[in-house]
């Protein structure tokens, strides 16, 4: 039986390596290839992440003494009368083969990648010229790469000089003992997968398929593609694995990925935890706490500094694959890291069912970011939950930033629409924590659950109940008709004949449904008291406020018990305002009580709706200082 998995050294040997074992002498990369682009210009760039990983591993290795193996990718081949057409994996086998020209022209290290003179990767793009004895000579006479037109020459001449740098270092750093150590863990402990397909398959239609199906290259998918490759790779016993165990363990740890995945991925979780409906995967692994970077080999700092000058023009987008890249060195560091990420999965998920969490979470979510365009709060305050060692401390820390939002008693007086911010965080309050509503006792949080997706959503926001005179056209009046015009004719009563002529025009106007300016009505709201007072304050849709703000009592109501009939979220307190379901438990001779209409918001209304509040909210400081 065939082997597929070689060292670097046996994937170019002829004699006994991967091209004896399937007869073929070389490697072909066709014309329909896309050419040679791996880029060398930051130190996140694939030749320079190849080099260090490399190097990386040695190091581990060397410290563990358990001469473990380092797998590169896959590479896909086809056979192609006497050659190995290569269907994916041309841009490791070039680079591989630049690294060892370089090693045999400038450090007399054997080439593995040639038998004799001859390279065994050929490119068919140049038949009349050997790709790598050009790029030797380019390298040798210090050539500037940008004066080159070719793609393949540029990349190559850019990618040998990046390897020679590094190489460089390592053997000014090195003695010549431990630089040759680091060439055998090179040739002999890095290994390749090579997947063979049948030779009756066109090349062209596996390349496309490999080529047109591939998922976007985000943050999350990068960095489960390096910590399933790695973590799969320990054994716990220092043994090496077999092929088929590593893809076994790859497949069990890639469910538990999907199940995380899938999770984050739900709208309602993301924009509870991260503000954002999207990317909730890679919002969570923001979440993730890194341990301290153990201090790096001197090859491994020079090496990098040397790339300060590009790396400062490198894009950003992949800033979180770099930063798990940077901490992921072996397969201890990947498997440490997939247990972090299942434990804070885990935890986010027990405090998400959890109501209590939850609504005590989501508060301090909608305050603390409050306005914000950026929404990166969310996952800083996520992260600082996160690093406490309990739950207990958790509650702790949230029952305190309500206590902090909530207004002490000889401030809420002066509360209502002109202190905004205050008065909206108490009414959430109220309405997120609606057990600790006035004079109840029990105070469960279990019992209830606020939708903090539907409020986002929605938009809701703090607003006058009884309106502010809008000074707008087709201002809707017809569920409070009866009231204006009752409001109207009793007025009238106190007016001349002429003013009273007025009038009866606006009661014909009103009576017959046609459409009026506020301003015709503005008397109305000047008999209201104080339309700013905390009284006079609930929270309302965005989605459905233009119909709101443009009406009466009435007609607020009317829209929010439609809204509610259809399913739609309404917040508990702004339905029991809507509907004077709100309890006011007092003396029997005191005056402070909603009046019995259920279609009229009054002054005295306003006034024992600003009771209600206080009391309310002296109730709920209470309850969370228990």
């Amino acid at each position: 039986m065939k082997r597929f998995i070689y060292s670097i050294e046996d994937i170019f040997k002829i004699e006994s390596g991967c091209l004896f074992d399937y007869k073929v002498e070389g490697y072909y990369i066709a014309p329909y290839q896309r050419g040679y682009k791996w880029k060398s210009d930051s130190i996140h760039d694939q030749v320079p992440v190849l080099l260090l990983d490399i190097y990386e591993a040695y190091v581990k290795n060397t410290l563990s003494k358990n001469n473990q193996e380092y797998y590169l990718q896959y590479i896909t081949v086809k056979k192609l009368d006497n050659l190995f057409e290569v269907i994916d994996g041309q841009q490791r086998l070039t680079t591989l083969t630049l690294l060892f020209n370089v090693l045999e022209t400038f450090f007399s290290i054997e080439n593995c990648t040639k038998n004799k003179s001859t390279f065994l990767v050929s490119y068919s793009r140049y038949e009349h010229e050997n790709i790598f004895d050009t790029i030797t000579d380019l390298l040798k006479n210090n050539e500037d790469e940008d004066t080159l037109q070719e793609q393949d020459k540029y990349y190559m001449l850019k990618a040998s000089k990046c390897i020679k740098t590094f190489f460089d270092i390592i053997f000014i750093d090195e003695d010549k003992k431990e630089f040759g150590e680091f060439i055998q863990f090179l040739k002999e402990n890095v290994k390749i997968i090579v997947n063979k397909e049948d030779e009756n398959t066109s090349a062209e239609e596996v390349f496309a398929n490999l080529n047109d199906n591939k998922v976007p290259l985000t943050n999350a998918y990068l960095i489960k593609g390096l910590l399933l490759t790695k973590a799969s790779r320990l054994s716990m016993n220092h043994k090496s694995k077999r092929f088929a165990e590593i893809m076994d363990e790859r497949v069990i740890m890639g469910r538990m990925w999907d199940e995380i995945n899938t999770w984050f991925s739900n709208k309602d979780v993301a924009l509870f935890f991260f503000g954002n409906e999207q990317n909730g995967m890679e919002n969570m692994l923001k979440l993730v706490r890194f341990k301290p970077v153990e201090t790096k080999t001197n090859v491994i700092n020079t090496f990098k500094n040397s790339f300060s000058v590009q790396s400062n023009n490198f894009n950003s987008h992949y800033e979180l694959f770099n930063e798990f890249h940077e901490h992921i060195i072996s397969s201890q560091d990947a498997f440490f890291y997939l247990n972090e990420i299942k434990h804070t999965y885990k935890r986010l998920k027990s405090w998400y069912y959890d109501n209590e969490f939850y609504n005590l979470i989501g508060y301090k979510q909608l305050v603390s970011n409050y306005r914000l365009k950026n929404k990166t709060g969310y996952s800083n305050f996520i992260k600082e939950l996160l690093n406490k060692d309990s739950n207990e401390e958790v509650l702790l820390n949230l029952k305190d930033f309500l206590l902090e939002k909530l207004p002490k008693e000889d401030k809420m007086d002066s509360l209502g629409y002109k202190r905004y911010n205050e008065t909206l965080f108490l009414l959430l309050a109220i309405n997120v924590f609606p057990q600790t509503i006035a004079y109840t006792s029990n105070g469960n949080f279990r019992n209830y659950r606020f939708d903090f997706y539907a409020y986002e959503n929605e938009k809701w926001s703090l607003e006058h109940i009884f309106p502010q005179n809008p000074n707008s056209n087709n201002f809707n009046i017809k569920d409070d008709k009866d009231w204006v015009l009752g409001k109207i004719k009793k007025i009238k009563k106190t007016l001349t004949d002429e003013d009273q002529f007025k009038f009866d025009t606006l009661i014909e106007k009103i009576t017959n449904d046609e459409d009026i300016n506020s301003n015709e009505i503005d008397f109305i709201f000047d008999d209201f008291r104080d339309h700013d007072n905390l009284g006079n304050m609930a929270l309302l849709s965005g989605r459905v406020n233009s119909a709101l703000s443009n009406g009466f009592y009435n007609t607020k109501r009317k829209i929010l018990l439609n809204k509610i009939n259809q399913g739609s979220f309404v917040p508990k307190h702004t339905i029991d305002v809507f509907s004077k379901m709100l309890e006011i438990k007092v003396e029997s001779n005191s005056k402070i009580k909603f009046d019995d209409s259920l279609t009229i918001w009054s002054n005295n209304d306003v006034d024992a709706h600003r009771f209600f509040i206080k009391e309310t909210a002296k109730n709920l400081i209470k309850k969370f200082q228990e």
